[in-house]
């Protein structure tokens, strides 16, 4: 192999390779429940969502602006607590496939209780059960 070929696939393992639906190398992997209050920092950002996660009563999840968030392939946010994701315009906050596939992950879910304010925020490649990046049941509150 040519130096400048090892130097591109090394770099390319360095950045990660998202176009194949792997994560970014140094992603932080999440699942589960979320039972206390959680900030996600850029500084530990990508977030790989691995398994389905729930924000559950009582809790709130904190997004930092700049942060991104990486969904395996079918899984979802659900929000029963609180979900506050707050981006700026310089530095907005991504929700995203692993893979750049329509449909690739399911959803944020504000349900319930649950409550969620998502700003200067961009969702894509959701919608696999019900064609929706967000959806909102329930007695709490959706700010967009």
């Amino acid at each position: 192999m040519s130096i400048p070929s090892r130097f591109f696939v090394s770099l390319c393992a360095f950045l990660g390779v998202s176009w194949l639906g792997i994560p970014q190398l140094g992603a932080t992997d999440v699942t589960g429940s979320i039972t206390a209050n959680t900030t996600w920092t850029v500084a530990e950002s990508p977030y790989h969502v691995v398994g389905d996660l729930t924000v559950e009563t009582g809790a709130t999840l904190t997004v930092e602006p700049g942060v991104e968030v990486l969904f395996s392939h079918y899984h979802a946010l659900r929000v029963h607590g609180t979900l506050e994701a707050s981006g700026t315009e310089a530095l907005p906050i991504t929700f995203t496939g692993t893979d750049k596939t329509p449909d690739w992950w399911e959803a944020i879910i504000v349900e319930n209780g649950g409550s969620a304010t998502l700003e200067f925020c961009t969702i894509e490649y959701a919608g696999y059960w019900d064609n929706a990046g967000v959806l909102k049941t329930g007695s709490g509150s959706l700010i967009l």
